[in-house]
């Protein structure tokens, strides 16, 4: 019998050698077929010596330390490593507090819309620097909601009404049309898919111009870009053992090809409202503190990523930002949780840095009849009011202060 090798060579990836080192070390413990009596010493040296190996690729990753600068970020910030669209890999824990990204051009003015409902919803927000924005979802242009593949003309006449007075409410901003479920843009949609749903968009723009006229202004919400968390994420950060592991790692391709489509739907927007949710918590760092900087990392990149995309269109760029962790995070305890201190300040600040226009700030889900209770108090509205009093809002008259 020939003597069994203890180490492998060759050109496995450091991902395929963690996986044979757990597979290996799992078939000792078991047996081997042959013998289920105890796990064989050969098996044991074979996968520890297997793990070893996969740790020392691990630890030869190159780490940003605190000094080393990490462009296109502050210097010192340590936050991310260089990146390339053509190889995604693990990112090491670097647990370095992170600043906020710095634009080559931030906007000199930055607008603050909101369009959330709490279940004591304040009013005079205006007074706290807050312009609302009106959107327009499906019961404007379908019968009980019910989408279908072009509006339905007839039922939206009867609803002109309401959608003009929309239109007159925004005055010179945009109003947000949403409609999403079946036109709902994603990264594993064939060509032809896009394509219809761009046009049924297209024809709901066409519609409302005809009946409106051609001044009017309007954005789609979340389709342009697409609105894709893991699409924008040119580093992965997760469990290689993941089940979902090869479809993260597909996303950013994918969705480039969408994305060269949905040119054309931005094309015909006056602005774009791309939707910049906290809807990932990773769950790699060793420590609740170290999880919580990898999901800032996360949220940054696909801010970042995404908003390249959305300024290289030249359209006044509103994203929308939420409060609280999104109602389909990863971790389900989290959901409609409110924000970690601080964290809605730092959505605020990254985003007025890397260039855009101002914000949307959505809202709420909650146990009070779907919503949130509105509390002065809170981290997230402390958040927004010192962020509007140092970009030159006057709170004096806000009925709303802590």
């Amino acid at each position: 019998m020939a003597a069994p090798r203890l180490c492998i060579g060759g050109a496995t990836s450091m991902h395929g050698h963690a996986l044979m080192a757990v597979a290996g070390l799992g078939a000792c413990v078991r047996g081997n077929g042959e013998d289920r009596v105890g796990p064989s010493m050969f098996c044991i040296a074979r996968s520890a010596c297997l793990a070893l190996f996969t740790l020392a690729l691990l630890a030869a990753t190159p780490i940003l330390a605190a000094e080393e600068a990490a462009p296109p970020f502050d210097d010192r910030s340590g936050a991310f490593l260089d990146r390339s669209t053509s190889q995604l890999r693990l990112r090491p824990h670097t647990l370095v507090l992170m600043r906020p990204p710095v634009a080559a051009n931030p906007k000199k003015s930055f607008k603050l819309f909101y369009a959330f409902n709490f279940a004591n919803q304040p009013v005079g927000l205006d007074k706290c620097g807050l312009t609302r924005l009106p959107l327009l979802g499906p019961r404007s242009f379908f019968p009980d909601g019910k989408v279908l593949d072009r509006v339905d003309r007839t039922f939206a006449d009867q609803q002109l009404p309401a959608i003009r007075k929309a239109f007159a409410d925004a005055g010179s901003n945009p109003v947000v049309i949403n409609i999403e479920g079946p036109w709902t843009i994603r990264r594993t949609d064939s060509s032809a898919v896009v394509a219809a749903k761009i046009d049924s968009h297209l024809d709901l723009a066409a519609y409302l111009r005809s009946r409106l006229g051609n001044k009017i202004r309007l954005g789609f919400y979340g389709e342009a870009p697409l609105k894709d968390y893991f699409s924008y994420q040119l580093d992965y950060f997760g469990n290689p053992f993941d089940p979902m592991y090869p479809e993260f790692v597909r996303a950013p391709g994918l969705a480039d090809a969408v994305n060269r489509q949905v040119v054309r739907l931005a094309a015909s927007a006056d602005a774009l409202f791309p939707p910049y949710y906290t809807v990932w918590y990773d769950d790699m760092g060793r420590t609740d503190a170290q999880r919580y900087q990898l999901t800032m990392q996360g949220w940054t990149t696909a801010a970042q990523e995404s908003m390249k995309l959305a300024l290289a269109w030249k359209k006044p760029v509103y994203p929308f930002i939420w409060m609280q962790y999104h109602n389909k995070i990863n971790v389900p305890a989290l959901a409609n949780k409110f924000l970690a201190p601080g964290f809605f300040r730092y959505q605020l600040d990254t985003l007025r840095n890397l260039g855009a226009d101002g914000v949307v700030i959505w809202g709420t889900l909650g146990p009070h009849g779907g919503r949130e209770m509105f509390d002065r108090n809170a981290d997230w509205w402390k958040d927004y009011l010192t962020f509007a009093k140092e970009n030159g809002v006057d709170l004096a008259a806000c009925p709303h202060l802590p």
